[in-house]
């Protein structure tokens, strides 16, 4: 059985990613969020029909999976979950493929 977790844990886990982006302007924090996720043009989250959450290209709207809507239900926005699986599956591999070789064979990415 395992522990139940501590209050602060609890609250990381519940805190909203990229949290500290807010205080920067929409553009710089876009940029942000394409330097932390290695790619090349400013994105951000932007929420689905559906309800999934995609990461997007601001230029032209494109979701990173390849397989976002073409209308979105809200404006892009600098925080919230990435929900979309396979836009998380590509910052995964973006990310592993950054690393070096040892640390890419340990470090966990579900594979599906």
């Amino acid at each position: 059985m395992a522990a139940p977790q501590s209050p602060a844990a609890l609250r990381h886990r519940t805190a909203p990613p990229h949290a500290d982006l807010q205080e920067l302007p929409f553009e710089q924090a876009c940029a942000e969020i394409a330097a932390r996720h290695r790619l090349s043009e400013p994105h951000a989250f932007q929420l689905a029909p559906g309800g999934a959450t995609h990461l997007v290209r601001l230029s032209d709207g494109a979701a990173l999976c390849g397989h976002g809507p073409k209308r979105y239900v809200e404006a892009p926005q600098v925080t919230g979950p990435l929900t979309c699986r396979r836009c998380v599956q590509a910052v995964a591999r973006r990310l592993k493929s950054s690393l070096g070789r040892r640390a890419r064979r340990v470090t966990p990415t579900r594979q599906s």
